[in-house]
């Protein structure tokens, strides 16, 4: 994470981070990268991300100067690749197109991701764009949302709405489907040609692997059943 701390920094965009590590050591490494980090205060992934979102639009809220008019949200996973994108992935919100965006990832870019995962996350994907009648890529993870919908996802409790409680930890998939189904204009980015680290790559490929494998087969199969639920339950079809 420090890596994305540092890339993050020189872009010139602010970063929140909420640590469930209890280790100073681990929060004292990424202020110093520049990242304003937050002791977690309810456990669980679930948790820890609503409290980012939260921690992420009191920061907004403070700038005296926001980009072009607008206060982002941007959600991402630890992938120091997306920095560099993120221009092209709040395109859309930027130019009033939209009021959130998922990051797509181009078909090529699936060919550098571990090949168990690239074959789990095509699969949720299809059970999402089937569920929703979007051509989107949920599963990549960043995301990006306008200021003015952060509660969405600060109060975004999937399990209320039947999702299955491995899957109610991905909130930010669940909130822009809230937003799609109250009327909120969600866009996909352009295709991002992007590459999965080597050396994470080869790690979950090998030493990893077989914990890798459990881990995907359960995201694909809960995410999956999930959208589904989601959909029918926020009245979200396949012809939205």
């Amino acid at each position: 994470m420090g890596e994305v701390a540092t890339l993050t920094r020189e872009a010139g965009h602010y970063m929140a981070l909420v640590d469930g590590s209890k280790n100073p050591d681990v929060a004292a490494f990424l202020k110093a990268c520049g990242t304003l980090v937050f002791a977690q205060r309810e456990p669980g992934m679930a948790s820890s991300r609503r409290e980012a979102f939260a921690h992420a639009k009191e920061i907004l809220l403070e700038l005296p100067h926001i980009h072009q008019g607008r206060r982002i949200v941007f959600w991402t996973e630890e992938k120091p690749y997306i920095v560099e994108k993120i221009p092209a992935i709040i395109e859309p919100l930027l130019c009033g197109s939209a009021e959130a965006c998922i990051a797509k990832r181009s078909q090529s870019s699936f060919r550098t991701w571990p090949w168990f995962q690239a074959e789990s996350e095509q699969g949720a994907n299809a059970a999402y764009n089937e569920a929703t009648g979007r051509n989107s890529d949920p599963m990549h993870g960043p995301v990006a949302v306008l200021i003015e919908f952060a509660d969405v996802l600060i109060n975004c409790y999937p399990e209320r709405y039947g999702v299955l409680p491995f899957a109610a930890g991905y909130i930010q998939h669940f909130a822009l489907m809230e937003m799609m189904a109250s009327g909120c204009i969600v866009a996909d980015s352009e295709p991002l040609d992007v590459i999965y680290p080597p050396l994470q790559k080869m790690k979950e490929e090998t030493a990893l692997l077989d914990a890798m494998l459990e881990k995907r087969r359960q995201q694909k199969e809960e995410l999956s059943e999930s959208y589904r639920i989601a959909a029918r339950t926020l009245g979200i079809n396949s012809t939205t």
